[in-house]
């Protein structure tokens, strides 16, 4: 991802979210800097993800009460 060396498939499963079947691959680099970088890219996002998802959430409740 970060420094372009071909990943490694850790892990294949399949889920269904919303009745359509996925199939979720995870992968790391075989650098264990770079996963490392990586792994702290992917926390920031999801917090990110967390934090808007949680103020529309709280928009959502603040309408609902008016």
């Amino acid at each position: 991802m970060i420094c372009g060396k071909q990943r490694i498939v850790v892990k294949t499963y399949k889920k269904y979210v919303s009745g359509s079947l996925t199939i979720i691959t995870k992968t790391a680099c075989p650098d264990p800097l770079c996963q490392k970088k990586v792994n702290k890219k992917l926390f920031r996002e999801d917090a990110a993800r967390e934090r808007i998802k949680s103020e529309l959430e709280k928009r959502h409740q603040e309408r609902s009460k008016d």
